[in-house]
């Protein structure tokens, strides 16, 4: 096999998961197709940000956060978090986001992975800023790679950094046992407002030695700043429509696990336990409700409702505006309970009956909240953020909104100082490649016109060599004829050397492909 085709694709490589480099380029600059490689597997950058939580004393809390690609056109990524809580040995983490990213609904994620509720949190009494699917870092980490997400959230989930924390100490500021690479804020910038740009990305956390700390002050400006925003974010539709998604979701899924271990006792094991607990569960009220569909409308097309309609009579405007919370509130006791429309079980009815009853009125609404929520998925997807232009310009930095937007959106087209480094090391590495090929070819060149040149000097020194066999020795011509590749009339370290070469090139390769 030819020197310069075993460079190119048939020598051995490492055992890495790295892509490999393609051998035929449809489109584009080897270094431009090296880079769509190296983002699709690289970490995303993590960032820091403090958030509102709901804790009675209107304490901070702190996190870091990675943005994972979306799948829909309508949604820009979706946030992943992860709480930098000094309680917690074992950090939490926003499990819907990371299902969003897979195109799993919340549904299908407690299902598929066979999660109970002892398994996740929604909320963490008070700590947390929002209602999620809160689960640990190793079971964040097991999750992510079954979807094939772990390498995009390698940095968040990285398990070396489980003890980092943050904590907000009101006047004192923060306190933090890690920071940023000094590589991206220096010490003589390092502050809170410098950590928590919302355009600072960095690659991994800094964790100091056991015992110290590093402190940072808090102002009242951006303190008050992210109390506004979130009271911003609890007012949005799509906020609203993303907690209400987590809670009925849990709760309808933790009836469907009642019922499940109901149907899996057999008949006449503990027959007055089942019993009751098939009266129990005949009282339940399951969402999605009728209420709840009424409330879920009112949030999907809360969007629409500054579009123009024609005039209609006043009392016409009245009737069809969308219901007040306290209007909504007000159905929910009405709501018919599962065991509606069938007789009690203690009434001799037949338990049968009412199981089939049940599990059909669940199963149908296991449909109805999935076909909410593939329709929610979407547009609503990354809900628990704001946008990073408005957080921006709440920040009070001199620009206006369509300046930040623009300047925004290309940050998120154009690469950090970090993705700048590996596309210069992409580059590199096909500039190498490009070399190894040339040598590799040039290789292939210089042996094949040995080859073809040692026959013929062979055929013009023949005769004088069998003159001289003639009047001297004798030749032994049982033995096979010489190779031409073993008639050259090299040194053996002459040989030695261009092979070293490809050897040597060969390592290089398998390093950096």
């Amino acid at each position: 096999m030819a020197v310069g085709r075993w460079l190119s694709g048939g020598g051995p490589r490492s055992g890495s998961s790295k892509t490999p480099r393609p051998h035929q380029l449809d489109s584009g600059s080897p270094s431009d197709v090296l880079w769509e490689q190296l983002e699709a597997r690289r970490p995303a950058p993590l960032r820091f940000v403090l958030h509102l939580s709901r804790r009675p004393n209107g304490s901070l809390c702190p996190c870091l956060e990675v943005n994972l690609p979306s799948t829909s056109s309508s949604t820009p990524h979706h946030t992943v978090s992860r709480i930098l809580d000094p309680e917690h040995r074992v950090p939490y983490i926003t499990l819907c986001p990371i299902l969003a990213a897979a195109g799993l609904t919340i549904l299908q994620g407690l299902l598929r992975f066979g999660l109970t509720p002892t398994a996740y949190d929604v909320s963490l009494a008070g700590l947390e800023p929002w209602d999620d699917l809160w689960i640990s870092l190793p079971l964040a980490r097991s999750i992510a790679a079954e979807l094939g997400l772990l390498h995009n959230l390698a940095a968040i989930l990285d398990p070396t950094t489980s003890l980092a924390w943050s904590l907000d100490e009101f006047g004192e500021g923060l306190s933090h046992n890690w920071r940023v690479p000094q590589t991206v804020v220096d010490a003589a910038s390092y502050s809170t407002d410098a950590i928590t740009r919302p355009d600072l990305g960095f690659g991994n956390v800094l964790m100091l030695p056991k015992g110290q700390q590093i402190k940072t002050l808090v102002s009242a400006e951006l303190r008050a700043t992210i109390f506004g925003k979130a009271e911003v974010r609890r007012k949005q539709p799509s906020f609203q429509l993303h907690q209400k998604l987590v809670q009925w979701s849990t709760q309808l899924h933790s009836i469907w696990l009642d019922f499940s271990s109901l149907l899996e006792q057999g008949i006449g094991e503990d027959d007055e336990q089942r019993a009751l607990m098939l009266r129990e569960l005949q009282q339940e009220v399951a969402p999605p409700t009728s209420t709840d569909v009424l409330e879920w409308t009112q949030l999907v097309s809360s969007p629409m409702t500054g579009l123009g309609s024609p005039a209609q009579p006043e009392d016409a405007e009245v009737l069809l505006e969308p219901l007040s919370l306290a209007d909504v509130s007000a159905l929910r006791p009405t709501n018919p309970p599962l065991g509606f429309g069938v007789a009690p079980s203690h009434e001799d009815a037949d338990k049968q009956v009412v199981l089939r009853h049940l599990q059909a009125v669940l199963r149908g609404k296991l449909a109805m909240l999935q076909q909410m929520s593939l329709l929610t998925l979407g547009p609503f997807a990354c809900a628990p953020d704001l946008d990073l232009a408005q957080d921006t310009v709440e920040r009070g930095e001199p620009s206006s909104v369509s300046s930040e937007r623009e300047r925004v959106r290309q940050h998120e087209s154009q690469p950090t100082a970090a993705q700048l480094t590996e596309l210069a090391n992409a580059s590199d590495i096909a500039a190498l490649n490009a070399k190894v090929d040339g040598l590799a070819v040039k290789l292939d060149r210089w042996l094949e016109s040995h080859d073809m040149a040692e026959p013929a000097k062979a055929a013009t020194t023949g005769p004088n060599s069998n003159g001289k066999a003639d009047s001297g020795s004798t030749r032994d011509t049982s033995r096979p004829a010489p190779s031409p590749t073993s008639t050259l009339q090299l040194p053996p370290w002459r040989l030695l050397v261009p092979f070293s070469i490809v050897w040597v090139l060969c390592a290089i390769k398998v390093l950096f492909v």
